[in-house]
This record gives C-alpha cells, structure tokens and sequence, in this order.
C-alpha cells in the first residue's frame, strides 16, 4: 500500500506590518496558505511581492492601516490560475497627485495563455491614489465590500491585447 501526504492549508502570522516582516511571511507560505497581518499602522517604502495563490488578511479595514506614497503597496504576479485573496486592510496612498502609485496592481497574462479567474479583493478601505486597484491583462476576479474614499479612480482596468473580452471584474 502506499500513502499520500495530505497537504493542508496553514496560517502563518507576520510578526508586525512592516513590509518586511509581511513579504516574509508570504516567502515562507505555500500556495493556499493564509497570512495574517496583525494591526498596527505601517509605512510602506517597497513594493510587497505576492507571486503565488495566498490569502493576505489583515486585521481590519481600520485596524491594519498601509501608508505608502513611493511605491505600489502590493504587487500580484501569479504564473496560474490560481486563488488569491486580499481582505482587511486600510491603504493610505496619501496624494492624488497623477502618477501616485497604486495600492494593488494585478499583472496578469498579456499574451492569452491563461487569465486569473479566481481574485477577491474585499473589506478593505482605500484612501486617495491615482488608481486604487489597478488590472493589467486577463484578470477576472471579484472586488466587493470596499470603502474608495478620495481616490481619482477606484478600479482601473486594462486589458491583454489578445483576449481583451475576457477582462472581467465584478463589483
């Protein structure tokens, strides 16, 4: 007989909200895992890097409060189809000033070989920011119970040059 390791999803905790600490914690996940983020207010001065299938949850839209205004806070490069959910946090972006980064850029497929089809981005609260979601290629997903307050524009989206029909996201 043989015997299959069961792979259970796990929750790892980020020891603050420092950029730092939190890219740590998502290095250290495996796809499907959980990373929470405890509260506490941070400055963000480098781009979080999210390059696999994770649940990034903070501790509530104003409990976990992200201030950034060099960089985007968090970028999303997944190479699948994969599930990916970002929930609990309040971003400051600070200025409206044009060209001011955003919070969360989605990069998804520009040459059609597969679109992100299982996103959520949810309870959370998004202050000012030229964009304060932003999807570039096949992205389809879902963004709901969101607060955009002060922000040019709330979700910008810009399709793959290949299967631009596909561009969905609900709100």
């Amino acid at each position: 007989l043989g015997f299959t390791k069961s792979s259970l999803a796990v929750t790892i905790n980020a020891a603050s909200c420092n950029q730092a600490d939190v890219q740590a914690a998502i290095n250290s996940a495996n796809a499907g895992d959980a990373v929470n983020v405890p509260a506490g207010n941070c400055t963000w001065t480098n781009n979080l890097s999210i390059t696999k299938g994770i649940s990034l949850i903070g501790a509530g839209g104003s409990s976990t409060t992200i201030t950034n205004t060099t960089t985007n806070s968090i970028s999303v490069s997944l190479t699948s189809d994969v599930a990916l959910r970002i929930s609990g946090f309040k971003f400051d972006m600070v200025s409206n000033v044009s060209g001011t980064p955003s919070a969360i850029i989605i990069y998804g497929s520009t040459n059609g070989s597969f679109g992100l089809t299982k996103l959520r981005i949810d309870n959370n609260i998004f202050n000012k920011g030229t964009r304060a979601i932003f999807s570039r290629g096949w992205v389809e997903g879902v963004i709901d119970h969101n607060n955009f307050i002060n922000c040019n524009i709330g979700v910008g989206i810009s399709g793959d040059d290949v299967k631009s029909s596909y561009d969905k996201l609900y709100m």
